[in-house]
């Protein structure tokens, strides 16, 4: 059998460390230690940048010796050259000016083409207004605007044209299936005055019908009193004709009317009546170019 094991203590295991014995003067000569060694780093990079600062001071002394000795050769070289120079300077500026002629003449050429270019195109875009201006008036040819035909709360449109058209305008013969559309036209007016009315027609001949009847309107009678009927016009169209009646308010036309939407004067009463489509044919017809005053005088549209 073997020897039994001889039993340890925990306390027997545990080894005796050595305790800090730091003592407070020890700890200030550390921190004086610290201090000298930052110290002593400092010093060294001042003294580093006092000796960058020597050196760039001598490097300037030299610049400045460098620039005095290349102000004496320019000096030297501009007197070389006082006789040469005025003649090249002279030399360049004749060529210069020789371009400068060849190129202001081909600005003006350019100048010319854009001109005429601008003209042609100032030309289309007042052809292409104009047609524009012959379609939508050829799509308005079905219909008419009424003003001053009495507005009700409720109220049936169709059944009220068809009535001015039998009753006043001695047609006889309209139907509301003649009316493909009838309506107000705009917001409705709150001082109690009728909106204007738009009527389209399903077919010209009922239109045509309809607006040949117009002056029969009786004037004087309250049912039909202010009642006026007009073609339905394009802006451009509807502007022309506002002047054309300030005109002839103001006697410098004779009269003026419109006709399959063409604007019709005659500038005395026994001139044949002639068809207008702009201001410009406008003030021509009266002869008044200079000091006549149209709405629409200042704009540039020219259909």
């Amino acid at each position: 059998m073997g020897r039994p094991k001889k039993s340890v203590s925990h306390a027997e295991t545990q080894t005796d460390l050595p305790k800090p014995t730091f003592s407070l003067k020890d700890l200030r000569e550390l921190g004086k230690k610290i201090f000298a060694d930052q110290f002593d780093k400092l010093q060294g990079q001042i003294d580093n940048l006092q000796s960058k600062i020597e050196s760039y001071e001598k490097q300037l002394k030299l610049s400045d010796n460098a620039r005095l000795e290349d102000k004496e050769i320019l000096m030297g070289l501009e007197y070389q050259m006082e006789g040469v120079v005025p003649d090249t300077v002279e030399r360049i500026q004749g060529k210069l000016t020789e371009k400068f002629e060849e190129i202001e003449e081909e600005f003006e050429v350019v100048k010319s083409k854009q001109s005429i270019n601008s003209e042609k195109i100032y030309q289309q875009v007042n052809k292409n207004k104009k047609d524009l201006d012959i379609i939508e008036q050829q799509l308005k040819a079905r219909n008419v605007v009424i003003y001053g035909l009495v507005e009700d709360e409720e109220e049936d449109i169709k059944e009220k044209v068809v009535s001015l058209a039998n009753d006043v305008l001695q047609l006889n013969n309209m139907k509301p299936t003649d009316i493909e559309q009838a309506s107000r036209m705009g917001k409705k007016k709150g001082d109690g005055l009728s909106r204007n009315t738009f009527v389209k027609f399903r077919s010209k001949k009922a239109r045509d019908d309809f607006y040949n009847k117009r002056k029969l309107t009786p004037i004087g009678e309250d049912v039909t009193r202010n009642i006026y009927i007009n073609e339905d016009l394009t802006k451009h169209r509807s502007q022309l004709f506002h002047d054309a009646r300030k005109l002839v308010k103001s006697r410098r036309l004779h009269s003026c009317w419109t006709q399959y939407g063409n604007i019709m004067m005659k500038r005395m009463s026994t001139d044949k009546p002639v068809a207008v489509y702009t201001h410009e044919e406008l003030k021509r017809q009266c002869n008044q170019i200079d000091d006549m005053t149209l709405s629409s005088s200042s704009e540039t549209e020219e259909l």
